[in-house]
């Protein structure tokens, strides 16, 4: 596009509408707000500031913001985890609370698979006093299995 005459602004009407890239601009993607990538040029009105995005600069975006997403998630999950295994929970009995199949956390933990938001949000919880919240967290499953074979 910086060979290309610059387009026309659909807002204001300037033809004033190149690609910048510049560090510290923010948005909102899923739960977080994210930095988009300095090195990502969105098309945006010099005399406006309008940004306007083609099919080529959301995809480009998308794909930065959920690596971005997936890394903040992890990182938290990381921390989340220290936590609560570091106040003598074991990995097992983690699973069972949370309900996940043996040997999940493991592979949460190598980033060998991706934690949704709710596990992260659900550890952050458990995270706050690890041998209480595990407790609450069998009573709610042992009632709601005593529940469904009643």
């Amino acid at each position: 596009m910086s060979d290309e005459k610059m387009r026309r602004c659909f807002q204001c009407g300037a033809r004033a509408v190149r690609p910048v890239a510049t560090a510290g601009r923010m948005t909102k993607y899923r739960s977080m707000e994210l930095e988009i990538p300095s090195t990502l040029a969105i098309p945006t009105c010099a005399e406006c500031g309008s940004q306007w995005f083609d099919s080529k600069t959301d995809a480009a975006l998308e794909t930065a913001l959920e690596a971005l997403y997936q890394e903040r998630l992890k990182d938290r999950l990381d921390g989340y985890l220290d936590k609560i295994l570091g106040e003598g929970i074991t990995q097992a009995t983690l699973e069972r609370s949370l309900g996940v199949s043996t040997g999940y956390i493991s592979k949460l933990r190598r980033h060998e698979r991706n934690p949704g938001s709710e596990l992260v949000v659900l550890l952050r919880l458990l995270s706050t006093d690890p041998e209480k919240m595990i407790r609450k967290a069998a009573d709610v499953f042992a009632a709601e299995k005593e529940r469904r074979h009643a």
